[in-house]
């Protein structure tokens, strides 16, 4: 599922929300752009309990600012609080399952 919607990704992963909770969608690409969530008044808090919440359904995460996530390490969910506040405008996060599932 590739996801550039510009800051509406909370809107699209909440109507996504029984496909990802029944683990329908192994893979995720998505763009996270500070300035956009900044013009729509999302608070940083929903951005990291969004990630929260995907890594909780079992999502794993690659961040990556040059498309070369299919070779960094996974990335500790909990860090993204403190990457959330570094001086990035824009990057794409893959989350994945690890194991296809039935």
């Amino acid at each position: 599922m590739k996801v550039d919607v510009e800051g509406n990704e909370i809107a699209v992963l909440t109507g996504a929300r029984k496909m990802l909770e029944a683990k329908r969608i192994y893979h995720i690409i998505m763009e996270f752009n500070k300035p956009q969530w900044k013009r729509g008044n999302v608070p940083k808090s929903e951005i990291v309990n969004l990630v929260k919440w995907l890594h909780s359904l079992g999502y794993l995460m690659k961040p990556s600012n040059y498309g070369n996530f299919f070779t960094t390490n996974y990335f500790d969910v909990n860090k993204f609080d403190a990457m959330y506040d570094e001086p990035w405008s824009s990057f794409d996060i893959y989350f994945y399952l690890p194991e296809p599932r039935d």
